[in-house]
């Protein structure tokens, strides 16, 4: 589901907000928007990479060969 279009000036504000090193929350509750709406639209600027999580096969894997070991 899409929310509000962002403005400009909301984008400009984000990159202020994130430049001066707040968190997330921070950002989000200075904004009126979730965390996730933050999280997305750093990522949809070009600020923050998208975050690949482990598959369960790579985790199960270094689970068993530290087992082994």
């Amino acid at each position: 589901m899409k929310g509000k279009i962002w403005t400009k000036d909301e984008e400009l504000k984000l990159k202020h907000l994130l430049d001066a090193g707040n968190p997330y929350y921070l950002i989000a509750a200075q904004m009126g928007k979730s965390q996730e709406a933050i999280r997305q639209k750093l990522i949809r600027l070009g600020l923050k990479q998208v975050e690949h999580k482990q598959s369960a096969l790579a985790c199960s894997t270094t689970s068993e060969h530290t087992r082994l070991n």
